[in-house]
């Protein structure tokens, strides 16, 4: 089910999303966000995600 969302949204957005530099991105975009949870720290992330950070956290 979660492939073919992902799928759709980088069909919509024009994105390749399993091409490997876009897994590599993302690793390192969710590396980012979980340092964040863990830390409360949101230095680096845009302020979409650094929002929903500190609602999570």
């Amino acid at each position: 089910m979660n492939d073919h969302r992902l799928f759709c949204s980088g069909s919509l957005w024009g994105l390749n999303s399993f091409d490997q530099w876009g897994v590599e991105l993302g690793k390192r975009h969710a590396g980012a966000v979980e340092t964040g949870l863990a830390s409360g720290r949101t230095e680096g992330l845009d302020a979409a995600t650094a929002g929903l950070v500190r609602r999570l956290r």
